[in-house]
């Protein structure tokens, strides 16, 4: 019997050099961190300081940096870190400090204006931490579903405890604080240049044999005008921005 690949989803299985390209080139084809950095700016300023718990390739910290004083973005994955920083060698940029390892470890005793974080998963966990670090503001981008992918991947490893973006605003109300909470739906598709590397792409993220991977690309996939292939895909996600200054 044929698997059914209408609603199947895929996992990131693990940060390499292939799949931080993947993710860096859906980024910059869709626009989705700079549309996403543009919510984040109505809380930012010039002057302030901010610490970015597990920044993976570093997309979110690339559109966010130049619009603060100084920006130290962490994750312990070493793959995703060192695409991070050849990135910032390629394009000339070196006022962001990246480090390796683990974010309680790196944030030490340290204060910053503004703690951020992308899909992390552990906000209310390490609530206390993260509160006293954050001067001002917490800003976290959280799934709108807490499902977030099937089979053993990153993302299901980490299901039990990943936050939706309802439990998140849920958590928040009962403790009293100021917050906002925005719903976002936006474009985060795949450009891939040809089938060979489609098929690829299919395998490493969905797991399926040679059959299913053909089935899915002709199922799933766009032909662009330019003869490239585009997977569409919308990121259902929301953002939580919540007040530190008067925290409980």
């Amino acid at each position: 019997m044929k698997k059914n690949l209408s609603e199947i989803k895929g996992v990131l299985h693990g940060w390499t050099a292939q799949s931080a390209k993947w993710y860096d080139d859906a980024s910059e084809y869709t626009g989705y961190h700079e549309k996403l950095a543009e919510y984040f700016l109505k809380y930012l300023k010039h002057e302030y300081s901010c610490f970015e718990i597990a920044c993976g390739t570093g997309n979110m910290a690339r559109a966010l940096a130049p619009h603060v004083a100084s920006y130290v973005a962490c994750d312990r994955d070493p793959a995703a870190c060192d695409f991070f920083i050849k990135k910032l060698s390629h394009d000339g940029e070196s006022d962001i400090k990246v480090i390796c390892g683990d974010w309680k470890e790196a944030l030490g005793n340290d204060k910053y204006d503004v703690i951020t974080t992308s899909f992390f998963g552990a906000e209310t966990d390490d609530w206390e931490i993260i509160k006293n670090a954050a001067r001002h503001l917490f800003i976290a981008v959280v799934p709108r579903e807490r499902n977030t992918g099937e089979g053993n991947g990153i993302s299901s490893r980490h299901s039990s405890r990943i936050e939706s973006f309802e439990q998140m605003k849920a958590f928040f109300e009962d403790g009293g604080y100021r917050f906002d909470a925005v719903p976002l739906a936006l474009e985060f598709g795949q450009p891939i240049l040809c089938t060979e590397e489609a098929i690829e792409y299919i395998k490493y993220y969905y797991r399926l044999d040679d059959e299913d991977a053909v089935r899915f690309l002709n199922m799933k996939f766009m032909r662009e005008e330019d003869g490239m292939l585009y997977f569409p895909k919308t990121k259902k996600a929301g953002i939580i921005a919540v007040l530190t200054d008067d925290a409980m």
